[in-house]
């Protein structure tokens, strides 16, 4: 997952939360143990045993990943990863005065709950949108699912309308150091490509189309 630009802003964004840039401060704060009152660092055996479960594990996957042909880190492992660096974080805050700790405690309940949601998992208009495809789609066409996590069912409605599809993100994220080859190569005797595309910020394989000659002509949004 960490091979491109858009899987590095993914990893930080779903290991750190946002805003990122608070979260990492808060982290790293707690792993070097830094005291507040005493203006000095004073790591404990308990930050650095959380410091060793949040970094280790994370390095070992980034390095299994780069060296091996297959995506080792997921998003599904990070979970093993964040609790050890939500807790050095919450060591951090616990350690400020209180003046400082309180409001900040405030601000980042407020943006939890603005930025994330418990809610019930949204239902997608996939069997409106495959059949929409499959009513305006040629016997030569070939759709790409983009649909970040949602390929598998995705997969299940292109194959009853019987259209030719691909799920290139589950290639992209198998196999990311050879994906551009994969795409050029399946793409090689295609006139006109379906892109079937959820509106997530980690990737956008429009770009990877365009430059392989492609034109983006139009686009339809379906609701959720």
């Amino acid at each position: 997952m960490p091979e491109t630009a858009e899987g590095l802003r993914a990893l930080a964004q779903n290991l750190l939360g946002q805003p990122q840039g608070l979260w990492l401060i808060l982290i790293l704060l707690g792993m070097v143990g830094y005291d507040p009152p005493r203006h000095r660092l004073s790591p404990t055996p308990q930050t650095t045993v959380l410091a060793l479960a949040g970094v280790v594990p994370l390095m070992i996957t980034v390095l299994l990943t780069w060296l091996s042909e297959e995506s080792v880190l997921s998003l599904r492992s990070l979970s093993i990863i964040t609790p050890a660096l939500a807790l050095l974080a919450g060591w951090t805050v616990a350690r400020l005065p209180r003046l400082i700790m309180l409001p900040l405690v405030g601000i980042l309940m407020v943006n939890s709950l603005s930025t994330s949601s418990a809610w019930f998992p949204i239902r997608y208009e996939w069997p409106e949108a495959t059949k929409y495809l499959a009513e305006r789609s040629t016997p030569q066409d070939v759709v790409l699912i983009e649909a970040y996590g949602e390929a598998y069912p995705l997969q299940v409605h292109f194959r009853q309308t019987g259209m030719h599809y691909w799920a290139s993100e589950l290639d992209r994220f198998d196999h990311p150091r050879q994906f551009q080859d994969y795409l050029k190569d399946k793409l090689s005797y295609q006139k006109s490509v379906w892109v079937a595309k959820q509106d997530a910020i980690y990737y956008d394989i429009r770009r990877d189309l365009t430059a392989l000659g492609f034109i983006n002509t139009a686009s339809m949004p379906f609701p959720t």
